[in-house]
Formats: C-alpha cells, structure tokens, sequence
C-alpha cells in the first residue's frame, strides 16, 4: 500500500499531519493577494510546510487508516512504521521522498530535512473553485480646462405604470401566489372540473331569417383526477433529469449485526438524508448519510457534518 499517495487527502480535512519519528506536516491559511505590477489576483490558499521535530504520534494518520481503509489498529501502526524505516533509507542514499500534489522530502549537504512544497493546486476548500485571474488597468481621462460638455436632448420617456398601481398589482400577485399555495385534500378521489384545462368551445351554424348566425355553446371536458396529474407531473420529472452516478459516500456507521444497521438507515432516512448499506466481506455492514458525484463535494460535506456534530466518527468511502 502506498501510503504517501494518502496525505492530500487528510490535509484537506486536517491542519496537521504527524508522522511519527520522521515529521509533520502543517496547513497554514494564506489570504488573497492582489499584484498590483502584473494586475492579478489570487485567491486565498493553505500554505504546506513540514516540521521534522514534530514526530509524537498525533493519532490523526493512524485514525484514518483505521476509518478509511477498514484496518485495525496494530495493523495501521505496523503500515506507518515500516514507510518510516523505508523513507530513512531513501533518504540515507540520497533520494526524494514524494508526496502527490504536496511536495517533497530529501537530506541536504547537513544531513537536515528539506521540504520543497508544490503549489500548483489549492488545498484549501474554502476557495474551491477560484482561480487567479487577471484585471485590466483602470485609466481616468483628463478633461482640459474651459472645454464644455454638450449633453444631447432625448425625449422624456413615458411611465407605463404609475406607483399606485403598481402596488395593486403586487397586492393581486400575492393573493393569486395564497390561494396557489393552499393544500388540497388528497383524500378527495376526483375533482368534478379542473381548473387547469379550459372548457372547449363549438361553434355551430343556424339559419335565421336567411342568415347565418353562428352561436356558441360550451363542451364539457372530463374531469382529471388529482392523483393522475400528480403522476404525469413526476414522470415528466424523472424523464428530463437524469441521474447522476454517485461514487463518493460519507460513512458514518459501522455494525455486525445487519438489523441494527438497518434500523439506523432508516433513522437517517427520516431525518431527511438519502443513506446506503454497504455489506463487507467479514459480516460488517458500512452505512452512510449521503452519496456525492465528486470527491471535492463528498469532502465539502464531510468538513460541514464535522463542524455540526464534532463528536461524529465520519470518513469517505469511494465505491
């Protein structure tokens, strides 16, 4: 298992990192620069520095091999104990220690950590989504002295509604938006004429006089029931909006008996959430809150279920 591959991850959530007897790394908030020179500006980030004095175990790497990868405990230390032992003997020789998207570590000529960070991505989810961007120079004209302005007559424009009645026309818009909203009884089986269909209308000839007259008389439209078109209506919803694949889950729950998992599936549905069963190989069964399309999404979630509920063991599941 690659561990390093791993870090990016916990240091969207975390602010720092330990690795024990080798270092860690700390998350620290950058505010938006604007570069008056070159006229940019860039948005705010986490800035990612490592401190090799920092090597008490913290909790927060084992943790989360334990949630994240379903390991036991003497499982997850054995896995950081041998990438310390591996990363000492990269380094003796002189070789990099990578890690995606954060940096790098390597011994210097004093035999001392040097961390060479990378900045390409922004790790910081509050900014998700903003980019630098680039402003063109804003340059005020002088007006020369004793030149006058000549401002060009246009006709009055005429006012279409006068306030008065605008003000009637919002008090109409706001008893047709009440009497919308209110309830219909769903136990009423039919409704005797819709209000949404129109009557139809015939015309038909007849000779008066030696003189056509057309007269107009209504033709009944049969009545629609509340429960057909509340049908129609949701088959036209789930026709024009296609479903998403959600691979990203936000596991909050683990149990060995598949009853007592289910009972709390059931509870998270109640409370307005759409979660998921996820039976395992060793009789387990994983249950989450919510599903998300993509990983920023499922850690944007996580990172606010966290701050509502900071008792909450919760970590993200890709399946």
């Amino acid at each position: 298992m690659e561990l390093s591959s791993f870090f990016k991850e916990i240091i969207l959530i975390h602010d720092c990192v330990i690795i024990p007897e080798l270092g860690g790394f700390i998350a620290n908030y950058r505010p938006a620069i604007a570069n008056i020179q070159n006229n940019s500006f860039k948005a705010p980030s986490r800035e990612i520095a490592f401190n090799s004095k920092l090597t008490k175990n913290d909790g927060v790497l084992i943790n989360w091999l334990v949630e994240e990868q379903g390991m036991n405990y003497n499982d997850a230390s054995s896995l950081v104990s041998a990438f310390v032992s591996e990363s000492f003997d990269l380094l003796n020789r002189g070789e990099k220690i990578n890690f995606p998207q954060i940096g790098s570590l390597q011994f210097d000529q004093n035999h001392n950590l040097i961390f060479e960070p990378k900045t390409e991505q922004n790790l910081l989810l509050d900014a998700f989504g903003l980019e630098t961007f680039f402003f063109q120079d804003l340059a005020s004209e002088q007006i020369a002295a004793g030149t006058h302005l000549t401002v060009e007559q246009k006709e009055t424009v005429k006012r279409l509604f006068h306030t008065k009645h605008l003000r009637k026309i919002a008090v109409a818009s706001s008893l047709l938006l009440a009497l919308w909203a209110i309830p219909v009884d769903n136990n009423q089986a039919e409704m005797e004429h819709s209000s949404v269909l129109p009557a139809l209308t015939e015309l038909e000839p007849k000779q008066v006089n030696n003189e056509t007259i057309t007269s107009i008389h209504s033709v009944e439209v049969a009545p629609a029931t509340l429960k057909a078109k509340k049908a129609a209506i949701k088959n036209i919803l789930s026709q024009s909006k296609p479903q998403a694949m959600k691979s990203y889950h936000i596991i909050v729950g683990s149990f060995k008996n598949q009853i007592n998992a289910h009972s709390y599936e059931v509870e998270l549905a109640r409370e307005g959430h759409s979660p998921k069963l996820f039976p395992l190989k060793n009789g387990y069964f994983r249950v989450s809150i919510d599903s998300y399309e993509t990983q920023q999404e499922a850690i944007l979630a996580l990172k606010m279920l966290k701050q509502t509920n900071k008792s909450l063991s919760a970590w993200i599941l890709r399946k």
